[in-house]
């Protein structure tokens, strides 16, 4: 299974210490080298870029094998331009993208998408987290946005849907 992610999502598990929960729903995680560059940079917290600077050996790093495409680089950042490109030029199985905008353009494109909250939900149904609702919680209090609205609907979903 290909499996590629954009810089937030990556972010904020690491930030709250849960990075981990990506390999064991997933054996690689693939990212662009805009997405390193990201969470390298000097204005993102010491921790995620101590973490980056030694990442596991399930986080791989893929080049793009064909310049950026102009659509993407006019709408997004650069992260989740290469992340969406590299996703189609890779044909990958999954997507993880949160921005908005970025997913308009994925979806667009037919890659298969999931966000933070799809993989925190993903987590607790096949029992690798117990208590998503307090990771997401602590996502929050890092900075990670989300309207009430949304943290709502994914709380009657993990009743619902994904119901142990």
């Amino acid at each position: 299974m290909i499996v590629v992610s954009n810089t937030s999502p990556l972010h904020y598990f690491i930030a709250v210490q849960y990075a981990d929960v990506l390999p064991q729903l997933f054996t690689e995680v693939h990212v662009p080298p805009a997405v390193i560059r990201e969470l390298s940079h000097v204005n993102t917290p010491v921790a995620i870029r101590q973490w980056i600077t030694n990442r596991p050996a399930w986080l791989a790093v893929d080049s793009l094998k064909r310049p950026l495409d102009v659509d993407l680089v006019a709408n997004l950042d650069q992260g989740e331009a290469e992340a969406i490109q590299l996703a189609d030029e890779r044909h990958a199985d999954l997507l993880i993208l949160d921005e908005s905008e970025g997913r308009a353009i994925a979806q667009r494109r037919g890659l298969p998408l999931t966000g933070a909250l799809g993989i925190l939900g993903l987590a607790y149904q096949k029992r690798i987290l117990e208590e998503p609702l307090i990771v997401l919680e602590s996502m929050r209090e890092k900075g990670f946005r989300i309207h009430d609205e949304l943290a709502g609907r994914f709380q009657h979903l993990l009743r619902t849907r994904y119901a142990r």
